[in-house]
């Protein structure tokens, strides 16, 4: 037996002594407060260590155990040794330089004759500096980026790299966005680090990765090596380094994954050693920043598990670049987004997968995953998962509690043999205008403010196709929607599911079809109409209806101007003119209501001017001959005679307006209100701000358009075309842009008479005024 340490009952009466101090291992980085607890004889108790290295007195820490976290982030960010007199380029180890564009960086700037200096390992100092720096309430990735910037400011570096990216490597998919707060990181960062970046400068070049935009990729670069660092280096010479670099970061890549991903599969097919063996899904400024996740790799290690990060799986880029899997994910434009919901395809593979488990590793408020987890989960078809969040609050405690309970509850599956319940849900159904069980139903669109709901109702009816424009919800019916929505989803996704919800309570679930505007990323509306036919199928599941999981969804997107699926050429451009005309008609009546509703004489007639001039604008284009027969084109005649029908609506409506009579003596207080589309337009969303100000300051808040979006969306996509070289695509937007322009004059001229009003101006200038403040080029409104 060994002896006692006891020190008998008297220990109550010796000195003890506290002190504190900072562990400076160099390979954790983490930086504990440990504390000393020193009794009279000298004896130490420690604690505050996260590793337990001082509190056991064990000499190897589980921070000292090489991970395979470890050995990517080795081979991802290593450098050559600095020659003396050389420019510092600094890299962070944040955002997707560790992703593999830290690989491409450091061979581009140190093939040019410069040093490249790292930051430091993500730790507490650098967690708190970011964090005190940050001005909103932004995920913990981008607060530590801004740590690590001023970690490459405090060592002295000349330049920092800090790109935008604006698409990543093309995959089978149309679309490769990253999150919006990754893209816009150099410009959040310029705000955040005002008057702290001292002499160094940093290099924020928007980088497009997608092969078509190669050209656009390589200028960027060029433009700047000669306008931000002023090197006179020959463009030749400079695309051949920047080919040999991303050459270098392909073969890194290649290395990682078939040296180690290869083997970890191989080992994890035989549970070599009894080992467990888990992959880490996550971005890699998550999962692979073990400072972000309390070195959570290390802590797996030390229950014997073996954790690959999710970009070294060998099957996993022949996933993403496969039709089939585009086809079952049609309108995810996430990038990362592709590459997990890849990973729950593979691990549906039970003999080649079935022993390895998925470890998801997110951020609190993070936007994309609030969408892309519960795909996720769904396409596991019932295997399990351990999902870990962290933000500023997170503990190490709680992550090592979490990681336990999920070993417990795997080991509980292997006693139990007990296999993953598959789950056979086909989501969504698309609205199909030639299907008649389809356009038997109607089509529910949601009330907005702005009478554009109206237009499009009376769209789709002139093109035979019934719709229904839903009452305001209640408080009341907004919980449905509220409970089918995750808390970390936008709210238009919860408001746009309250109306379904209402509609199939109201109309029969066998009665409706949902309408959805369609998007293409970064914005998550886009998503919209593939996670509510999911929730669909489970409230059908759960109540025992299947007639709601078979709703179909009527989305319209860009390429087809949003017009009717299977419309010609001339019919498809005379239905989107027809919108367009039509919705910038409303923005104006909307508009004129409310300036002179201020200042009018007789109480209401603002009011009845704009529900006369709305049904009139509706009644013209539901008598609209041209939209109903779509098997074939119409003249451009009738295209002229469609968009001239609506002015007509408008130049009336504006004289109407203008004969009001109003009070000129009375001061018109405005308010500019801006926001995201649907809640601006929505006023339950926005808490009736309209009204509000109107009724309780006699105020006018002056809400931005819809016509507006519709413009900045054609922006947007001839700056696209523009990096694309698709100079046939950039003519046809072209004409279509200076068609909208010829209406929108014809349109403003009647309403530019009412006194006080206002038209806001050309949207390119906007844009362009925007520009100055968001370099990055930071898509959307």
């Amino acid at each position: 037996m060994s002896k006692s340490r006891f020190k008998g009952w008297n220990i109550k009466d010796m000195e003890v002594k506290q002190t504190t101090f900072t562990c400076r291992d160099k390979k954790c980085g983490i930086g504990c407060q440990v504390n000393r607890v020193t009794t009279e004889d000298g004896e130490a108790v420690f604690f505050g260590d996260r590793c337990e290295r001082y509190t056991t007195g064990k000499s190897v820490k589980p921070s000292e155990i090489e991970t395979l976290v470890d050995k990517r982030n080795e081979e991802l960010m290593r450098t050559r040794p600095h020659i003396e007199g050389r420019q510092t380029v600094g890299i962070a180890r944040a955002s997707l330089n560790l992703g593999g564009m830290g690989t491409f960086a450091i061979n581009l700037f140190e093939s040019l004759g410069y040093n490249v200096v790292i930051s430091d390992e993500t730790n507490d100092r650098i967690k708190k500096a970011g964090i005190e720096t940050s001005k909103s309430s932004f995920c913990l990735p981008i607060k530590v980026a801004y740590g690590h910037t001023l970690n490459l400011v405090d060592k002295g570096v000349d330049y920092i790299w800090l790109p935008s990216y604006q698409s990543m490597p093309n995959t089978a998919f149309k679309k490769t966005h990253v999150c919006p707060w990754v893209q816009g990181l150099p410009d959040s960062a310029r705000v955040a680090l005002e008057g702290r970046l001292d002499r160094t400068q940093l290099l924020a070049p928007r980088l497009h990765l997608r092969e078509e935009k190669s050209e656009a990729f390589f200028s960027e670069i060029e433009e700047m090596f000669r306008n931000e660092i002023r090197s006179d280096i020959y463009p030749a010479e400079l695309r051949q380094k920047v080919q040999i670099a991303l050459e270098r970061q392909r073969t890194v890549e290649a290395k990682l994954k078939k040296e180690i991903g290869e083997r970890f599969l191989a080992d994890a097919q035989e549970r070599k050693d009894g080992k467990e063996y888990f992959i880490l899904i996550s971005r890699p400024y998550n999962g692979c920043d073990p400072g972000m996740t309390f070195r959570l790799s290390n802590i797996l290690a030390k229950y014997n598990i073996e954790a690959l990060p999710m970009d070294m799986l060998p099957d996993l880029d022949s996933v993403v670049q496969s039709p089939e899997f585009r086809d079952k994910h049609p309108n995810m434009y996430y990038v990362y987004g592709q590459k997990i919901l890849a990973i729950a395809h593979l691990l549906q593979d039970e003999e080649r997968f079935g022993n390895i488990f998925p470890v998801y590793c997110t951020s609190f408020n993070c936007g994309p995953d609030a969408f892309i987890i519960p795909f996720f989960d769904n396409d596991l078809q019932g295997k399990s998962c351990l999902y870990l969040s962290f933000d500023e609050q997170s503990g190490e405690a709680h992550t090592v509690t979490r990681v336990e309970a999920f070993i417990d509850s795997i080991q509980g599956i292997r006693r139990l043999k007990k296999a993953p319940k598959k789950r056979n849900r086909t989501f969504p159904v698309k609205f199909d205008v030639n299907n008649k069980e389809h356009t038997k139903r109607t089509v529910i669109l949601t009330p907005m403010d702005h009478g554009g709901a109206h237009a499009l109702k009376a769209l789709l009816q002139t093109s035979g196709i019934k719709a229904k424009v839903m009452q305001q919800r209640t408080r009341e019916e907004l919980n449905p929607g509220l409970e089918l929505s995750r808390e970390d989803q936008c709210f238009p996704c919860a408001e746009t599911f309250a109306t379904l919800l209402k509609a199939i309570k109201e109309d029969g679930p066998g009665n409706i079809a949902m309408f959805q505007g369609g998007a293409e990323g970064p914005c998550r509306y886009g998503l919209y109409d593939y996670y509510q036919p999911m929730k669909l199928c489970e409230l059908a599941e759960k109540i025992g209806d299947p007639r709601i999981a078979e709703i179909p969804f009527h989305t319209l997107n860009a390429e087809t101007g949003y017009a009717v699926e299977g419309m010609p050429p001339v019919m498809r451009a005379a239905y989107s003119g027809s919108a367009y005309a039509a919705i910038r008609t409303i923005d104006h009546l909307k508009k004129a209501r409310n300036i002179v509703r201020m200042r009018e004489l007789a109480e209401g007639d603002a009011d009845c001017a704009y529900s006369d001039c709305l049904e009139e604008l509706c009644s013209t284009i539901r008598s609209m001959p041209y939209f109903s027969d779509r098997s074939k084109d119409i003249r451009f005649r009738d295209f002229q005679r469609a968009i001239g029908s609506i002015i007509s609506v408008a130049r009336k409506s504006g004289r109407r307006f203008g004969r009001i009579p109003i009070d000129e003596s009375k001061p018109l207080m405005k308010i500019i209100g801006d926001g995201e589309i649907f809640v601006r337009l929505h006023p339950p969303s926005n808490k009736f701000i309209e009204s509000y100000f109107r009724e309780h300051h006699n105020q006018l808040v002056e809400i931005a358009p819809l016509s507006y979006w519709l413009d900045a969306t054609d922006y947007f996509y001839l700056g696209e075309l523009r990096q694309n070289r698709d100079t046939k695509k950039m003519r046809a937007v072209k004409i279509k842009m200076l068609f909208k322009y010829l209406v929108g004059l014809a349109i403003d001229e009647p309403f530019n008479k009412i006194n006080g009003f206002h038209h806001a101006g050309d949207v390119t200038e906007i844009i362009n005024a925007g520009a100055e403040i968001l370099r990055c080029g930071l898509k959307g409104e």
